[in-house]
């Protein structure tokens, strides 16, 4: 069961990563699938939680990974998780900022500033406790194990302060759209954003909330409870890509491109 999750882990893992990736270059290099900045920053901080995961890929079971890698993604997990989720947070206030300004939201840089204490916290505690730096049970990922608990307890208490206000954000976008369509739809239109998006973004949110339910909540068990975790944040980003590279505009430009393509193969054969 231990080596059919981790490669379950690794295969999400790297799906995540290409999908997301293509994603990112796409509305990076297209005018057609123009994003905003916090787009941008969030997908981009779920490509390097990605990465992450897959630092000690091939040495989660057996043979022991190498010190820097082991080290690196214990330090790095901490900090990234919750930027993903700052991020997400930021997103999360656009529909309602987009018919009334005067609505505060979680500004960009604060994500920024709350991964670096995390940084600086989780590189702290590694380097007092480095014999607390070591696969977890499961075998999927380093992490601070054991003695330096603060920086665990410290991310699930932001994130699920994140979560938090990802869902009054929900709220607010749910009791705007039944007082004024109108406004909401008007709102949406001057800032870029559609309805499908905001439904993309309330069916990420779904994903989060039940990441952090099955990896923090549901199990009793030191061994479920880390493959719950890990899996989660394999399958986040995963979802992440599924869900915002599906939309329209992105297909329409990987589909001009594969046409594109084709064309110019085509044209490169020698006619006899």
């Amino acid at each position: 069961m231990s080596k059919t999750a981790i490669i379950l882990f690794d295969v999400a893992s790297l799906a995540g990563l290409v999908l997301l990736t293509a994603v990112f270059l796409t509305a990076l290099v297209s005018s057609k699938a123009a994003r905003t900045p916090t787009w941008f920053a969030f997908i981009g901080s779920s490509i390097a939680l990605s990465v992450t995961n897959i630092l000690i890929m091939r040495h989660q079971a057996g043979t022991e990974p190498s010190n820097w890698a082991c080290f690196l993604q214990a330090v790095l997990i901490y900090p990234e998780v919750e930027h993903a989720y700052g991020r997400r947070a930021a997103s999360a206030s656009l529909p309602v900022n987009s018919i009334d300004s005067k609505i505060p939201g979680p500004t960009t840089k604060m994500p920024c500033m709350v991964t670096l204490i995390l940084l600086v916290l989780s590189t702290i505690m590694a380097g007092l406790h480095p014999s607390a730096v070591k696969r977890d049970p499961s075998g999927m990922r380093c992490h601070l194990e054991e003695t330096p608990n603060i920086v665990f307890y410290t991310t699930i208490s932001l994130a699920i302060l994140g979560v938090a206000i990802i869902v009054v954000f929900e709220v607010l976008v749910i009791s705007k759209l039944l007082r004024n369509r109108q406004a909401l739809k008007e709102g949406m239109i001057e800032s870029k954003l559609s309805p499908a998006m905001v439904m993309r973004l309330t069916l990420f949110n779904a994903c989060i909330f039940i990441a952090i339910i099955m990896s923090v909540f549901v199990f009793k068990d030191v061994l479920a409870s880390a493959s719950a975790n890990n899996m989660a944040m394999a399958i986040l980003p995963l979802a992440g890509g599924i869900i915002f590279g599906t939309q329209r505009d992105i297909f329409t430009v990987w589909v001009s491109l594969i046409r594109r393509k084709k064309k110019v193969n085509h044209s490169d054969v020698p006619i006899h």
